[in-house]
């Protein structure tokens, strides 16, 4: 079994190429790499055209507003609320 490994291991060396890939042409790792670059672009334009609903957020007001969070009540009778302010943390968060 090791044997097989180390000699599928020579043979991408050799040939540069993994497998087949479309119309039975060899896979080579240049054609992934450029793959997911062409997939890596399309996702990236992609994202780029719809503005995010918490892009002009300030820190001072988001937090301001999660003060309510010292209140059990409003805790456990708007949780649609404290689902929104917690996204607008995480939102924060990642910036």
């Amino acid at each position: 079994m090791i044997a097989d490994a180390n000699n599928s291991y020579a043979q991408i060396g050799q040939q540069g190429s993994i497998g087949q890939g479309f119309n039975d042409q060899p896979l080579t790792i240049g054609g992934v790499l450029k793959e997911i670059q062409t997939l890596k672009d399309k996702f990236k334009n992609e994202d780029e055209d719809e503005p995010s609903p918490y892009q002009m957020l300030e820190k001072a007001t988001v937090l301001q507003e999660c003060r309510v969070f010292n209140d059990s009540n409003v805790v456990t009778n708007n949780p649609k609320r404290c689902c929104h302010l917690i996204t607008k943390l995480l939102h924060l968060l990642t910036q």
